[in-house]
């Protein structure tokens, strides 16, 4: 056991005292990485279904504005609930959000 750890132990130190190793193994990954997301990584966009259930009301006019005012987040409504999940399940919408009915009137008595 000691000699393999011997041996492990030569390896790591020349591996260590070679620059180009350092480089290639910690610093190009990094660098690499860094390179490819200032490349790619812009322009992500939130898909967020809406449904608003019922006639809705000021106070839901407000919460949507508010999701649509969000960076980067774009709005889509949807009629029915089943196809909001339908949407959110194929990867249409990031995220879905349901507006209940009488979501006014139970904010502004108090209720959840």
């Amino acid at each position: 056991m000691k000699k393999a750890l011997a041996i492990g132990w030569v390896n790591i130190v020349r591996f260590m005292r070679e620059r180009a190793n350092l480089f290639f193994v910690f610093a190009f990954p990094l660098l690499l990485i860094l390179l490819l997301g200032a490349m790619y990584g812009g322009g992500f966009d939130t898909k967020v279904g809406v449904l608003v259930e019922g006639p809705g009301g000021p106070l839901a006019d407000r919460l949507v504005a508010a999701v649509e005012d969000l960076d980067e987040t774009t709005v889509v409504a949807y009629d029915s609930e089943p196809s909001l999940i339908d949407a959110v399940q194929r990867g249409r919408a990031d995220g879905g959000l349901v507006i209940p009915s009488g979501y006014d009137a139970a904010l502004v008595e108090g209720g959840r």
